[in-house]
C-alpha cells in the first residue's frame, strides 16, 4: 500500500489509489434510464434515455438499449438537462492581492506595462488551477465549461475555454486563447489612472499595433531597403483582436461603460462583447443598434428589507431609488429580451452558491425561464463559438449534462448528479440550512478523538473544531501523520450535525472526501465518504474544550 500525504481517511485513500492503479476502470460508458430530458433550452422533455461513451453522447431517445458494457443509472424520473456554461469567469484563478503602495517606477506617467496593468500577452497557463476552489464549487453548481480569464486592471490577458473537470489545463483546455479581456480600470497610481486615460491608452496601443503588423507584412513581402520592425508581446497580443479573430470581453458594469466601450469599438474595429452588465438598461438600445451580444452580470443588487415605518423621510426617498435601482438591473434582461437581443451571464464577481437562487430572482421577475436556460446553456456556447460541441444534448456533442430532483428553477429542485466530459460527480444533496434560532447554539467546540471502522483495520486521529461567530473551522491530523494537518471545505451546519470535505492531493490526483457527523454531548458519529468507493462510519469523542 502507498504512502500518501496526510488527511482525514489516510489509510481509506491509500486504498482507493492502489484500487484505481491496479484495478482498471470497468467502463467509461454510461447508459441513464427513466429520465425527463430537455435535449435543449426552449424544447419540451421526452421520458427516454442518453447514452455516453469516451466523453461523448451517443444516443438521446425513447426504446433505447444499454450496450453490455454501459454503467446504467437509474433517474428515478429525475429531470436532465444540457449542462450550464460560464460565459465569462475568473474561475480556478487564485486571488490576486492589489499593492495599494505606490509603485516604485521612475516615471509614473509612463510607466512599464506589467506595473500600468497592460498585460494582452498574458494566458491563463501558468496561472489557472484545475485544483481551486471555485472549479469545485461551480461544478457542484452545474457548470461543465467555463471561458476562463485572468485578473487585473485594463488589459488582464487572453482568456480560454476550459472544462470544469478538476484536472491540469493540459487536460482541460477546449479552446486556448480565444478572446481578450478588458476592463476600465485604470493603473494603481500610474499612467493610464483614470477612465479617460484608458481609453487613451487604448488608442495609442491599437494604432501602433497596427503599424506594426503592417510593417512586418511590408517586411516578409520585400525586407530591401526596410528596417526590421522593432516589437514587444503586448503589441504582438493585439494582432489577432486586429484582424478579428478574437473578440474583446469588455467589462462595462454600466450603460455609461457600455457607450464607451462601443465608442472605441466604432473608432478601432474590433469585435466587441459588453460583459458583466449590472446597470445597463440606458445602454440597450445602443447595443441593439449595433447588433452586439451583450453579457449581464450574475451579481445582482440585494434586497432592502428596511420598513419605511422606521426611517426618516430622506431614508425613504434613498430607499425608493434604490428600490427602483434594484427593479430596473433585474428588468434589463427581459427588456433586451423583448428587442430580439442576443445574452448570456457574465460569472466575474458572483459567488457559485448565488448562481442558481440570482437566475430564480430573475425568472420571478419577468424573465422567460426558457430564456434563462437558453443564457445557461446554448446561447453561451454561440457566444463562445462552441455549440457545435457543447450547450445541448446531442448525439457528438460533449457528454456535459446535470441531473435534477425536479424541473429547472423549480423551488427546491436539488442537483444530484453531473457528467463533465462522460465524468460522472455525485452530489451530496443538501436540505437547506436551517436558521440559527432553530439550530441553536451547537456546542462542539474543542479537541475529538476519531477512529473510522474499515474492515480489517481502525485509523484514528484528532479533530480540533473551533468556532468565530456563525463560522466553524475544523483541521484534523492523523494518528499515522501526526505532524501534518488538513483543513476542511465546504462546512455546513444543520441542527446538530456538520457536514464537510476534504480535498486531497496525491499521485497527481485530486480525490474529495466527504464527512456528515451527528454530535451528541461528548460524542459524535458519522460516515466518511470517497465517491466511487464507498462510506465508512467514524465515530468519536470529545477530550478537551477550546483552549
Amino acid at each position: 500500500m502507498r504512502r500518501i500525504t496526510m488527511s482525514l481517511l489516510i489509510i481509506m485513500v491509500s486504498i482507493s489509489i492502489w484500487s484505481q492503479s491496479d484495478i482498471p476502470e470497468v467502463t467509461n460508458k454510461y447508459f441513464i434510464k427513466n429520465a425527463y430530458i430537455t435535449t435543449k433550452a426552449g424544447q419540451a422533455p421526452i421520458f427516454g434515455s442518453i447514452s455516453m461513451d469516451d466523453g461523448l453522447i451517443t444516443n438521446v431517445g425513447q426504446s433505447l438499449t444499454p450496450e453490455y458494457d454501459a454503467m446504467i443509472i437509474d433517474a428515478d424520473s429525475s429531470y436532465v438537462y444540457p449542462a450550464f456554461i460560464a460565459t465569462l469567469s475568473h474561475i480556478g484563478i487564485k486571488s490576486k492581492d492589489d499593492n495599494n503602495d505606490r509603485p516604485k517606477v521612475d516615471r509614473p506617467g509612463y510607466p512599464p506595462n506589467d506595473v500600468a496593468g497592460i498585460t494582452p500577452e498574458q494566458s491563463i497557463e501558468g496561472i489557472f488551477d484545475g485544483d481551486e476552489t471555485s472549479v469545485k464549487a461551480y461544478r457542484e453548481a452545474g457548470f461543465a465549461v467555463a471561458h476562463v480569464v485572468p485578473k487585473g486592471r485594463m488589459l488582464p490577458g487572453k482568456g480560454s475555454v476550459v472544462s470544469l473537470t478538476g484536472e491540469s489545463l493540459a487536460n482541460s483546455i477546449i479552446q486556448k486563447d480565444m478572446s481578450l479581456y478588458a476592463q476600465f480600470r485604470g493603473g494603481n497610481r500610474v499612467f493610464p489612472a483614470t477612465t479617460i486615460g484608458v481609453m487613451a491608452k487604448w488608442r495609442e496601443l491599437y494604432k501602433n499595433a497596427e503599424l506594426s503588423m503592417a510593417h512586418q507584412s511590408a517586411y516578409k513581402l520585400n525586407p530591401v531597403n526596410k528596417k526590421r520592425a522593432q516589437t514587444d508581446q503586448a503589441t504582438e497580443a493585439l494582432y489577432p483582436v486586429i484582424k478579428k479573430d478574437i473578440p474583446v470581453f469588455f467589462k462595462t458594469n454600466s450603460s455609461l461603460d457600455i457607450s464607451r466601450a462601443i465608442r472605441l469599438q466604432k473608432d478601432l474595429g474590433f469585435e466587441l462583447y459588453p460583459s458583466e452588465v449590472k446597470r445597463g438598461s440606458k445602454g440597450l438600445s445602443m447595443v441593439k443598434k449595433n447588433n452586439l451580444p451583450l453579457l449581464f452580470s450574475l451579481d445582482l443588487p440585494k434586497k432592502d428589507d428596511s420598513k419605511e415605518e422606521d426611517l426618516s423621510d430622506e431614508s425613504k426617498q434613498l430607499l425608493a431609488k434604490k428600490k427602483e435601482s434594484r427593479m430596473a438591473s433585474l428588468d434589463q434582461m427581459t427588456k433586451f429580451a423583448e428587442m430580439n437581443g442576443e445574452f448570456a451571464f457574465s460569472f466575474l464577481d458572483v459567488k457559485a452558491k448565488n448562481v442558481m437562487e440570482n437566475v430564480k430572482i430573475l425568472v420571478e421577475n419577468g424573465l422567460d425561464s426558457d430564456q434563462a436556460l437558453s443564457a445557461l446553456t446554448i446561447d453561451a456556447a454561440k457566444a463562445l463559438r462552441i455549440e457545435k460541441i457543447t450547450g445541448s444534448l446531442e448525439r457528438g456533442k460533449l457528454a456535459n449534462m446535470i441531473m435534477l430532483s425536479d424541473t429547472i428553477f423549480t423551488e427546491g429542485a436539488k442537483m444530484k448528479m453531473i457528467f463533465v466530459d462522460g465524468k460522472k460527480h455525485e452530489l451530496k444533496v443538501k436540505e437547506k440550512k436551517k436558521s440559527s434560532a432553530d439550530n441553536g447554539d451547537l456546542d462542539i467546540a474543542g479537541k475529538w478523538k476519531y477512529a473510522i471502522e474499515i474492515p480489517g483495520m481502525e485509523p484514528t486521529g484528532t479533530m480540533i473544531i473551533t468556532k468565530q461567530g456563525d463560522q466553524f473551522e475544523i483541521v484534523l491530523t492523523s494518528d499515522q501523520e501526526p505532524d501534518q494537518e488538513m483543513q476542511a471545505t465546504d462546512i455546513e451546519q444543520d441542527a446538530n450535525s456538520l457536514s464537510f470535505d476534504f480535498q486531497i492531493k496525491t499521485q497527481g490526483m485530486s480525490i474529495t472526501v466527504g464527512n456528515e457527523l451527528t454530535f451528541d454531548g461528548d460524542t459524535m458519529e458519522g460516515n466518511v465518504s470517497i465517491p466511487d468507493f464507498g462510506s465508512f462510519p467514524i465515530t468519536g469523542e470529545k477530550v478537551s474544550n477550546p483552549e
